[in-house]
Parts: C-alpha cells; structure tokens; sequence
C-alpha cells in the first residue's frame, strides 16, 4: 500500500525541511506554536524561512487527533525533550499509524528515542537519520539519510514518500544504531566547536573526529550492536557534518563557550535546543566515555574548556 496522507508532527526548522522533502502525498503539521501555525496559514512561510516558498501545501492542526486522522504515514519531528509526552499521547489516542522518529536523543538509562517508543506500547517504527542540515534540505541540495526499521516493508514504504530527485536514502535493520549514532554526534560536535573557537587547528579537530567515531563504536559495542552499522549516512557521514559546520547549532555552542561564554549562555545563544548537551549528560550515567565525558564536565561540573580539550590528545 503506498503511503498518500503524512502528518508532521513538530513545526520546527527540520520539520519544515522534511515536509517539502515529500513527494506525492497530502501533507498536514501539528503544532503547539501559535507564531509558526499564523505564518504559514496567513502567509505560506515558516517565520523561520521567510524567503522559502513552500513547494507542499500544509494543512496546519493544533489538535493532535484530528491531525493524525486518517494518516498513513507520522512523521515525528520534536525536540527530544518534548518525545516522550508526544509518543504517550499517541499510544493513549490508540495510534496504530506507522510512525518515522527523526529526533536523536538518549535517554539517563542510555535508551534511545526508538527504545522509549517501544517502552511506551507504540508499533510500526522507523527512524530517518543522516548528513541533513534543514536549510540545503529546503534549498533542494544533494541529501542522503539512512531510514532504519526492522520491518522491511515499512522503511522502503517510508522511502518512497521521499523525493527522490534530491533526497536520496538508503536502508538498514538497525534503527537504535543510527538512534545512537544520531545522539552522540551531537557531543562530538560540541567539542569540535571548542576545538575550533580555541585555535587548535583543522589538525587536531580531524583527530577528534576520529577519536569521536572510534567512542561511538565502543558505545555500539557496549549495546550489543555490530559496529558496522555506523559505516553509513546515520553514522560517519553526519559525524563529518556536524563536526566541520558553523551550521549545526551544537559546533556553535562549542564555538560561544571557547569565545568566552558560561557553557548555559552559550546553549541559550544558539536559539534552538542543543541536543549534544542532553546526550552527553545521558550518556554520563551509562557508559564512562573519555571523549563524551570531557563535554559534561565543561557544560554541567564547571572545568575550564581550554583545560580540559587539552586532554584529549
């Protein structure tokens, strides 16, 4: 059966990426923001991008039933600090509707998003991850994510509401390896951005990196989980991304605090939700990570950036 109505369930920068990077099917967003719901039924513009004309029409909903009614296809696109309430709202409106979880997050028990889905009774899931930066997604530049499931027939259902003429995936049965590999690059990307603002040099962030994949293999390991798996869109490809762009919105955090900022000015700077900051706190209480561990202690216990990136070489 190919999927012909898909419900956004998020309004921000990535959800309005991935609503004009279908092809082919009827498209509504559900959102709790009144300025974002305004725009785009006054104006036909997320306020976020104002100068992008939407190429898919959005049917907006404040109310997450009727929004999700009738849907084939939900694609959930919130901060992971507002999943779980999202995913407990479907399970307790019964949703049987196949469900794409594209916020990365871990949880303080080293669960990730996809994990707590399925703690909560949700079904059908599948997880998009990749080298995907918001605005080139809505410019209609090259892209390439990886959709996990453990379905077969659910994550090629899922590519093909995609448009392929820019945004190309690949698939894979493992969706907590790219769950975790999403979450963690996010910490990396902290670092590389103190590494940069402090003057260390492509050198030493071309080092980091390495050093970034070579602790996600070792918490893939941990978990049980072929480290192959990170040999792909999900995995290395948007390590690299994140890593190396003014862009990513953790790499800027990283980048204020080396700059001078107190590590909570610098996350409140950036204007949107600064994931690697959650997951390394998570991954604290799970898994001691050398690399992972030096971003907790410079955002939550107070030690000097320059002081501690000295440690990892």
């Amino acid at each position: 059966m190919k999927m012909k109505r898909v419900t956004i369930l998020g309004s921000g920068a990535w959800a309005f990426a991935l609503s004009q990077a279908l092809k082919n099917v009827e498209v509504r967003m559900y959102s709790i923001e009144k300025e974002v719901v305004n725009s785009i039924q006054s104006h036909k513009k997320h306020p976020r991008f104002p100068i992008v004309s939407m190429k898919n029409p959005l049917e907006m909903h404040e109310n997450l039933k009727e929004a999700i009614e009738n849907a084939d296809l939900l694609i959930e696109s919130v901060t992971s600090q507002g999943f779980k309430p999202v995913m407990q709202a479907l399970k307790d409106l019964g949703c049987k509707v196949p469900i794409l979880i594209t916020s990365k997050g871990i949880d303080h028990k080293g669960h990730t998003l996809y994990e707590i889905a399925k703690e909560i009774g949700l079904e059908n899931l599948a997880v998009l991850s990749g080298a995907t930066f918001a605005d080139e997604v809505l410019a209609r530049l090259t892209t390439c994510a990886t959709i996990a499931s453990q379905d077969t027939w659910l994550r090629r259902a899922v590519s093909q509401v995609f448009d392929e003429d820019f945004f190309h995936t690949e698939e894979s049965d493992e969706p907590v390896a790219c769950m975790l590999s999403g979450a963690m690059k996010n910490i990396y990307a902290i670092l590389c951005g103190l590494v940069e603002g402090l003057g260390y040099g492509k050198n030493a962030r071309a080092a980091l990196i390495t050093k970034g994949f070579q602790e996600m293999k070792k918490l893939l390991r941990y978990k049980g989980i072929d480290e192959t798996c990170l040999e792909n869109f999900s995995g290395l490809a948007d390590l690299i991304l994140t890593c190396t762009s003014e862009k990513s919105r953790n790499f800027q955090c990283g980048l204020n605090i080396a700059h001078g900022m107190a590590p909570e000015e610098a996350r409140g700077s950036v204007g949107m939700v600064v994931e690697g900051a959650f997951a390394a706190q998570a991954i604290h209480s799970v898994i001691q990570l050398p690399i992972a561990q030096i971003v907790y202690k410079i955002l939550f216990e107070g030690y000097g950036a320059d002081q501690e990136v000295r440690k990892i070489f």
